[in-house]
């Protein structure tokens, strides 16, 4: 399951940049949200430490120069990292539930936006 996210977060390395009315922009901040909390909660169960956050990086460096979505898509990272980390102090089953829910949501946009970047 984290291989199908890993691999749908390098395909949209292609991902041309977004108006901020696009929906294409709000799929890719929930994108970046599910990969700040697999950032914490997968790193605090003592999993890949710096794996998640760089396929954000990868994903801001796709989006070249839209300074707007950058900026929206760093805060999204950042709010589900830090929610995160109030949330949980351990790597308790709830966490890894999460991790679990986050890796099916991250699926699901990530094939979402596959489809919309294809037309199909």
């Amino acid at each position: 399951m984290f291989r199908v996210l890993i691999a749908g977060a390098a395909l949209l390395a292609a991902v041309p940049p977004c108006a901020a009315a696009d929906p294409r922009g709000k799929a890719l901040e929930e994108l970046a949200g599910v990969l700040g909390g697999m950032h914490y909660v997968r790193s605090l169960c003592g999993y890949e430490t710096q794996l998640w956050r760089n396929y954000m990086m990868e994903l801001i460096r796709a989006e070249g120069g839209a300074t707007d979505l950058r900026a929206r898509l760093t805060a999204a990272f950042n709010d589900a990292y830090y929610a995160r980390s109030k949330r949980y102090r351990s790597c308790s089953g709830d966490a890894r539930a999460d991790a679990a829910s986050l890796a099916a949501e991250g699926e699901r946009l990530t094939g979402a936006l596959k489809v919309s970047r294809s037309g199909r």
